[in-house]
């Protein structure tokens, strides 16, 4: 065989190598369901947080359109929570470079962190109400050490401003705001700072 057209079949065959390698090796798109897998709720369980977020959903305009379908639609309830699921299990498998889906995924087919506290409820006291959220800001003024730079910068405002002071009532209020505000957030997992923080300043045993 001539010399030039054997190189000329080696160098084909080494592209054609070289670009199924390439194919092999770039890395899968990643989905709400692989970066958020500690969030997704189970398609056969999870029966109260599938309730929450279908409560949520309806009458709402989500961007993601399935989901919009569901929330204008007047189907009946078990057709529309049936379709509210499917509508979610396409979502977790949506890149999230859609980054326009995130509050969809969040606010109507994500766990919550209020979903997945333990060791007691959260506080529900008003508060005018001291008894429950006195205890966690005491726990919070007391606080010392490197735990304070792994504060949330809201609990660390919260902690300058009390200094020294017993807990008032402005106290108690700033630090309900933020366990109100927080406790929608996805839920990250067991060993997500904001989660810890949750368990620590607004549950109760």
């Amino acid at each position: 065989m001539n010399k030039s057209l054997m190189m000329g079949l080696g160098a084909a065959g080494a592209g054609g190598l070289g670009f199924g390698g390439y194919s092999l090796l770039k890395p899968k798109e990643e989905t709400f369901r692989s970066k958020y897998q500690h969030s997704l709720i189970n398609k056969e369980g999870d029966n109260q947080i599938w309730e929450s977020r279908y409560s949520t959903l309806k009458g709402k305009s989500p961007k993601f359109q399935l989901l919009k379908e569901v929330a204008q639609k007047n189907d009946d309830a078990q057709t529309s929570k049936s379709a509210h699921k499917e509508a979610c299990l396409k979502l977790y498998d949506t890149p999230t470079k859609d980054t326009q889906y995130l509050e969809d995924f969040e606010n109507y087919c994500s766990k919550h962190i209020e979903d997945m506290v333990t060791g007691g409820t959260l506080i529900a006291d008003n508060k005018s109400t001291g008894t429950k959220w006195d205890t966690k800001l005491t726990a919070l003024k007391n606080l010392t050490g490197t735990s304070i730079n792994s504060l949330p910068e809201k609990l660390k405002e919260l902690k300058t401003t009390m200094g020294d002071q017993a807990a008032s009532e402005t106290h108690r209020e700033s630090l309900k705001n933020w366990c109100d505000a927080t406790k929608t957030k996805i839920f990250l997992g067991a060993e997500d700072s904001t989660f810890k923080d949750v368990n620590t300043y607004c549950v109760h045993a």
